[in-house]
């Protein structure tokens, strides 16, 4: 298997694992609401979060500021057994990192 490939498959298991998480935590209703964030404020889907956490904290922090730590824990969680790969973990400590700083919270339409 390629680098390249490698690197798609981890990718969509990320973005698996954010949608598996925002399912659990808040259903339908929740992914669609981080779904439509993503793509009207940042123009971009859940596989982009996975070189873009900022993304998915961002969109996470406009629907309420525990709700980003309940879903940043669940991630933590979900992917911990793959963080043996350099890719996954990195993605995971810029969750935590981020999680830190301060986003914009106003939502734009």
């Amino acid at each position: 298997m390629s680098l390249t490939d490698l690197n798609t498959v981890r990718k969509g298991l990320v973005a698996l694992s954010v949608e598996q998480t925002l399912l659990e935590i808040g259903g339908g209703k929740l992914l669609n609401e981080v779904l439509t964030i993503l793509f009207e404020k940042y123009h971009s889907y859940l596989p982009n979060c996975y070189e873009n956490p900022e993304y998915l904290i961002g969109a996470c922090k406009e629907l309420g500021e525990g709700l980003s730590k309940e879903i940043r824990r669940s991630l933590r969680k979900r992917l911990e057994e793959f963080s043996y790969q350099g890719q996954i973990e990195y993605f995971l400590t810029r969750l935590s990192e981020i999680e830190y700083m301060r986003l914009p919270n106003p939502r734009v339409n």
